[in-house]
């Protein structure tokens, strides 16, 4: 937030939203997301990974995120850090990508404390539930893994997608 203000940001101030960028469940980018929402094109489907029948979940109908090329749709991401990563965040990280090449903005071009990234999460990352669940309760899932600091903070994925762009406002 900008210090120099004399008042206090008024809620009715115009918001600008310049791009959008979609990674979800059969929804692979925006022009997608627009023909769903547009044609109210349900993604929910049956589960069709063995490992949720597996878990004893009683969910059988669920939006799953299917597979995506995270080294194209993130080419500038060190393979040594997208390794690291969760799909939550590599998903995050990318989808803030497409936003920004959808509204033509290059990285760099607008100052960092210009640009903010939002996300909202109640529950934190899904492979943290995930692993959490069907972890064997006698053994920490998160034992001696240098993954595990990016797994259970639920603000993480847009964190390192805003560094990532360098977005700090």
């Amino acid at each position: 937030m900008d210090s120099s203000r004399a008042h206090s940001p008024d809620p009715s101030d115009p918001i600008v939203l310049t791009g959008i960028g979609c990674v979800l469940p059969g929804t692979p980018d925006v022009h997608a997301f627009w023909s769903h929402v547009s044609t109210g094109t349900s993604q929910v489907s049956r589960l069709e990974k063995p490992a949720f029948a597996a878990a004893g979940l009683p969910v059988h109908a669920a939006a799953q995120l299917g597979e995506f090329d995270t080294a194209a749709r993130l080419p500038d991401l060190l393979p040594a850090h997208a390794a690291k990563y969760n799909r939550d965040i590599l998903a995050t990280m990318a989808a803030v990508s497409d936003a920004l090449k959808d509204a033509g903005i290059a990285r760099g071009q607008i100052a960092p404390e210009r640009m903010s990234i939002v996300q909202s999460s109640s529950r934190g990352p899904l492979s943290w539930w995930a692993e959490t669940i069907t972890a064997d309760p006698e053994q920490d899932p998160y034992g001696g893994k240098a993954t595990a600091m990016f797994r259970g903070l639920a603000g993480c994925p847009a964190t390192l997608a805003a560094i990532d762009v360098g977005a700090s406002g």
